[in-house]
């Protein structure tokens, strides 16, 4: 098996790629009843039975046409693989690639268990079967950028749907009030939850750098900057606009590629949360323990920003991540491709004020330009100013 591969398939979210990518291309044969058209039934019947959520939807999404009992038909992960096996690979375009990540995304929580689909996907026969799927993903041209550091042109998102900061706070201002929320909470976690570890305490999951902070991504072309089409916990937004950014020179980016990288960030510049955050993460890895993220003011002084790529987050976002020996970590909240600005060193170079905004607005098939000027303002903490000085 090809090491890259190999790495994909170690991950949570890059085994659940490969499954939602073959659904996808089971979906578009469907009608033609072609071999593995009923793969997306069988893998619901299998994933229902291994999920731990009670809640679980009993009803696969399935073509109008084709009603459905509520009843799930009997399927094991020897039949799912079967279906796989035998499934013709054709290749998806960008933007249904970009629809098949979105899907990932949303299945990502770190503060329960895996659901039933994870569970089966992680299962040894259907993740050997997942690996020629793997292979032809990272084969596609929709996955040629997916291991590379930080694009030199970024885009800057504005949501619609989230109120402007009037004032723009400096970056080291914002990371130290941070530090000092995520050591009271941890504190007050420590003092308040009970030691048990399977209690259904939850808090902070995640392990970005704080949300006020200026984030970027890559811009695909027509289809937009990544950031529209992924982000964990997605909130279901549909309007945003976007400014166009670049890179400055000398800029210090950290670049997360794997567990690796994000390990020795954690034992660079350590912070233990583990009251925070240990029922959370027990919960989605399994691991009891003591946890740690990058204290992300540390991180400052080394580093401007840090970057997480694509291939990054499919590898290892959702798994415990060793750092020392009785000490792990969990990338959560992430989204890939996503770099966080933590200095304001690199001033107004970040954006790029000669090129305007750019509206865009989600429709049934993903994004798309809207038509005429952006209807909302551009602003924020942009690395030194406002994104629309």
């Amino acid at each position: 098996m090809d090491d890259d591969v190999k790495k994909m398939l170690a991950g949570p979210r890059g085994r659940r790629l490969a499954l939602e990518h073959a659904m996808a291309i089971a979906d578009a044969t469907r009608r033609d009843r072609s071999p593995g058209a009923d793969l997306r039934s069988a893998v619901f019947a299998a994933a229902y039975r291994d999920d731990s959520n009670p809640w679980a939807l009993v009803v696969p999404t399935v073509d109008a046409a084709e009603p459905t009992s509520a009843t799930p038909r009997t399927s094991s992960p020897d039949d799912v693989a079967a279906c796989l096996r035998d499934l013709p690979l054709t290749p998806l375009d960008a933007r249904t690639e970009l629809e098949v990540l979105d899907r990932v995304l949303c299945s990502a929580m770190s503060w329960q268990p895996p659901d039933g689909e994870d569970v089966l996907a992680a299962s040894p026969v259907v993740r050997a079967a997942l690996a020629r799927v793997t292979a032809h993903v990272l084969a596609t041209p929709a996955a040629s950028w997916w291991s590379e550091g930080i694009a030199r042109e970024q885009h800057v998102l504005r949501w619609a749907d989230v109120p402007a900061s009037p004032v723009p706070v400096a970056a080291d201002t914002e990371l130290d009030r941070w530090r000092a929320r995520t050591l009271a909470g941890e504190e007050r976690a420590l003092r308040n939850r009970q030691d048990a570890p399977e209690l259904a305490w939850s808090g902070e999951w995640w392990s970005t750098p704080p949300r006020t902070l200026t984030t970027s991504t890559r811009g695909l072309g027509e289809l937009g900057p990544v950031g529209l089409w992924l982000m964990e916990d997605n909130p279901g937004w549909d309007h945003a606009t976007s400014r166009a950014a670049s890179v400055p020179d000398g800029a210090r980016v950290y670049e997360v590629d794997g567990a690796a990288a994000w390990a020795q960030l954690c034992r660079d510049h350590p912070m233990d949360v583990t009251g925070e955050k240990r029922h959370d993460w027990l919960l989605t890895t399994g691991r009891d323990g003591t946890w740690v993220i990058p204290d992300w003011p540390a991180v400052a002084r080394d580093y401007d920003a840090v970057h997480l790529t694509l291939a990054g987050y499919l590898q290892a976002a959702g798994t415990a991540i060793p750092v020392e020996d009785e000490t792990a970590s969990v990338i959560a909240g992430w989204a890939p491709d996503e770099t966080f600005w933590l200095t304001d060193a690199v001033g107004h170079c970040l954006v790029d004020a000669g090129r305007g905004a750019r509206s865009w607005t989600r429709g049934d098939a993903g994004w798309f330009l809207s038509e005429g000027e952006p209807t909302w303002p551009l602003r924020g903490h942009a690395v030194g100013g406002t994104l629309d000085d």
